[in-house]
């Protein structure tokens, strides 16, 4: 389930909520919650930054929460990107590697 939820943030289009994140692959936000803590403790995501100016019109504030709440955006680390490539010979190793030029 780890890798189901490191493939799900990794091709994502945006940011998922951990309730999104939950429906998707038909589990329970406490568990995404969990699982999205352990990728992270092993390197496989980080943390979103909090915003330095706080909430207020924050387009993405639904899906962060305050503060208390404590992080709920997640981005696939290098060594996220290069697990799932091992795993999955389609995987960029990184998110823009393999993208076409702009």
């Amino acid at each position: 389930m780890l890798w189901k939820i490191l493939r799900e943030l990794a091709i994502g289009q945006g940011v998922q909520s951990l309730e999104a994140l939950a429906r998707a692959l038909d589990i329970t936000p406490a568990l995404a919650q969990q699982m999205t803590q352990e990728l992270a403790r092993l390197g496989y995501l980080s943390e979103a930054a909090p915003c330095a100016s706080g909430c207020e019109g924050c387009a993405l504030q639904s899906a962060c929460g305050p503060a208390s709440v404590g992080p709920r955006l997640w981005s696939v680390t290098p060594k996220g990107y290069q697990a799932l490539a091992q795993r999955d010979g389609s995987f960029a190793r990184s998110p823009t590697e393999g993208l076409p030029a702009a």
